[in-house]
């Protein structure tokens, strides 16, 4: 029974600290390498929601997928910059150059932006990955827990 539990614990152990080295050089090549300010994998962003700009659709603290594009259309839900933040609303209007955006639970429409200043469209909620994405310093803690308690098995075997 031992041996199970102590293989159990090494593969959740690898696991963890796989999704864990992923994520750090991940943050790390596009934050220091390509000083972006968001990063991605591959050609999606994960966002947290901050306002309730898109309440009903987005909740705050929800964290979303935002995959990386230029092609986008009216009432499609997009990520935009402004400034040094980003901004997530649905798109209502298109005209030439610019894009008309709004949050579904504001009243009034946002200043217009250009297709450069769209980082991607909202693709959906991540419920577990965004709970581990939330709790990442108590998952950083389980995996030391876990080579902790693996190590113990292995000298009382």
């Amino acid at each position: 029974m031992r041996k199970y539990l102590k293989l159990s614990i090494d593969i959740l152990f690898y696991i963890l600290l796989f999704i864990v080295l992923v994520y750090v050089a991940n943050i790390f090549y596009f934050r220091v390498i390509k000083k972006e300010n968001a990063p991605r994998i591959f050609n999606y962003y994960v966002f947290n929601v901050l306002t309730g700009s898109m309440e009903n659709k987005l909740h705050i603290n929800d964290y979303i997928l935002v995959k990386k594009t230029k092609n986008i259309k009216e009432n499609d839900i997009i990520t935009f910059k402004v400034d040094d933040s980003y901004v997530t609303h649905r798109v209502v209007k298109i005209e030439k150059n610019q894009i008309i955006t709004k949050g579904d639970a504001n009243n009034t429409e946002d200043d217009p932006i250009t297709k450069d200043d769209v980082v991607g469209k909202y693709v959906c909620k991540l419920g577990f990955i965004g709970f581990l994405i939330k709790y990442k310093y108590i998952i950083a803690a389980l995996v030391i827990i876990l080579y902790t308690a693996s190590c113990f098995i292995k000298k009382e075997n």
